[in-house]
């Protein structure tokens, strides 16, 4: 379990949108190429998606240690190259073994993502909603960060993101494959079973 000055009080800083399976590959391709990328305004066009998803997929990039950030420039980290570079142990996320390690990654020190922490490691629920789940990241958000103020907006977006990010069953998600949460329609379960992730 991390300390609570090693997760980074940030939320819903992702735009709403999680990493589908061609995107790491293609931030490190255009991080190795163009270390400035995300300062240039055409970012959007070399990267081939709308700046929402530029703003996100360099978020994931930092939150899952796939990248650095030094001032204006960004840079592969060796777990980004080993993983997504051209002759990378799985570039395009296909085992799910890569997809469970990126996660527990996810969650380790510096965590940015604090609301997938909880998740992963303090969520007791079984059987929950959407509003089940951000509450709960709200209560305990403001144990753990009482002299930050959160957004309930935040909250929300990242407890929709948690859901969508591991139940969306659609080709692109990699995250599906770890079947973490069950989309039963009117709710939604979590699945104990020996892929769940603990950091």
């Amino acid at each position: 379990m991390l300390e609570t000055k090693e997760l980074t009080p940030v939320f819903g800083r992702h735009e709403g949108v999680y990493p589908k399976i061609n995107h790491f590959k293609k931030l490190i391709d255009c991080v190795e190429k163009n270390p400035k990328i995300f300062s240039q305004d055409d970012a959007s066009l070399i990267l081939g998606i709308g700046k929402s998803q530029v703003k996100a997929l360099k978020f994931w990039g930092l939150a899952f240690k796939l990248i650095q950030e030094d001032s204006k420039e960004v840079f592969v980290s060796d777990l980004g190259r080993n993983i997504f570079s051209e002759n990378g142990s799985d570039p395009y996320l296909e085992n799910m073994i890569t997809v469970q390690l990126l996660t527990n990654i996810l969650l380790t020190e510096p965590c940015m993502v604090p609301s997938w922490y909880f998740f992963f490691n303090e969520f007791k629920q079984v059987e929950f909603s959407k509003e089940d789940l951000a509450n709960s990241i709200e209560i305990w958000a403001k144990k753990v960060f009482p002299n930050v103020e959160i957004s309930q907006k935040n909250i929300k977006k990242d407890a929709e993101l948690i859901i969508k990010m591991y139940s969306e069953n659609i080709p692109e998600n990699p995250f599906f494959k770890l079947g973490a949460i069950k989309d039963m329609g009117d709710y939604y379960i979590i699945d104990r079973g020996e892929i769940w992730l603990q950091a």
